[in-house]
């Protein structure tokens, strides 16, 4: 029993360390690349990675996502395809926002961040620029880790 306690897996170490490595750009081959684009699939992973590039790290982190998107198959690249939106609209860049956030929807219809970009639009927010900013501007880092609590 208790080499399975020491061999278990941490689900929150993995999401500290997954985070800080996306963080530093700390990825050093196409496999790695991969495991980044399967790793945004986790909601405390991606949501920290959104704040991360609301906040000023927008340029670094929307590299880091197309070049995970490039290593998965294209159904699996709506996370990594919504951030790409997300730090493209935190730096004015409406057209490839609106790009980006297109290809995440067909990547995935039911991807729910794409799917929040896209009602983004309807809620009466015509740009990508003015409404990514307000909705994830109201988070804390806090909450995007850990959940709404």
């Amino acid at each position: 029993m208790e080499l399975m306690q020491d061999t278990a897996f941490d689900i929150e170490t993995w999401r500290d360390d997954t985070i800080a490595q996306i963080l530093e750009g700390d990825i050093e081959s196409p496999d790695g690349y991969a495991r980044i684009a399967h790793a945004l699939h986790d909601i405390r992973i991606r949501d920290v990675i959104c704040y991360h590039a609301v906040n000023g790290n927008s340029r670094h982190i929307k590299e880091i996502a197309l070049l995970a998107a490039a290593e998965v198959p294209a159904k699996e690249r709506a996370d990594a395809y919504a951030i790409a939106a997300i730090c493209n609209a935190v730096n004015g860049r409406e057209a490839i926002a609106r790009s980006f956030s297109r290809l995440a929807f067909a990547a995935d219809k039911d991807h729910n961040l794409s799917r929040l970009l896209g009602m983004a639009w309807l809620v009466g927010r015509n740009r990508l620029t003015d409404a990514v900013p307000e909705v994830f501007g109201e988070l804390s880092l806090d909450q995007c880790r850990n959940g709404n609590k």
